[in-house]
């Protein structure tokens, strides 16, 4: 998936599949990850699948040792609006959310609340690709395989490429070395994966 930014989503067939990548990466050019971050993911929607039905997502992403919660939107076409810090519970009305938010989300939802519908913890460990003068020219995130509340499931493991100005053809030639090693497009990220690895069927 290429999001609002250019940034890329890459997914692997098996747990060792991002690792084995990154490692590939560290071949080539200079890695350096950050040390993991331990957080809960909460994906929300109405009762009857109002934002999943338009191709949208609203979330709520906490370390495991706060209770304040970031909340992202994301639109059908990968705009992305952010809020926070948010520390009230679920579920809530749309007159509970914060004041950016609303207007993305009324048209949707309108009197009806928000619900969580899947619960995920789990790490992600950022990172940068440098050049010969430590600049860097890539931005990574590794977000590990998440634990799903409830079922002991897992979504699986991720990596985003995030480009940064005027070094396009680094993130060109990071895209063909995790392809090399195996890595594809994930198309299929974010509220659709979490629905499906909870195996929860909206259709249905």
């Amino acid at each position: 998936m290429i999001g609002p930014g250019g940034e890329q989503v890459w997914s692997g067939s098996g747990p060792s599949a991002v690792p084995a990548a990154v490692r590939a990466l560290a071949g080539v050019f200079t890695v350096v990850m950050d040390r993991p971050v331990t957080t809960r993911r909460i994906w929300l929607d109405s009762v009857d699948w109002r934002l999943y039905r338009k191709g949208m997502a609203l979330t709520a992403t906490a370390s495991a040792d706060s209770d304040e919660r970031t909340l992202e939107f994301r639109s059908a076409d990968d705009a992305t609006i952010t809020a926070g810090l948010d520390t009230l519970g679920w579920p809530r009305l749309l007159a509970g959310l914060p004041d950016q938010l609303r207007p993305s989300l009324e048209p949707v939802l309108g009197v009806r609340a928000l619900l969580p519908v899947v619960q995920a913890s789990g790490t992600s460990v950022t990172g940068r690709l440098l050049d010969a003068e430590d600049k860097t020219v890539l931005r990574l995130v590794h977000e590990r395989p998440a634990t799903l509340s409830g079922s002991g499931d897992r979504l699986p493991g991720r990596l985003w490429l995030i480009p940064v100005r005027g070094y396009a053809a680094v993130g060109a030639r990071a895209a063909r070395i995790l392809h090399g090693a195996g890595l594809v497009r994930d198309d299929r990220s974010g509220y659709p994966a979490a629905l499906r690895a909870a195996g929860l069927d909206p259709a249905a």
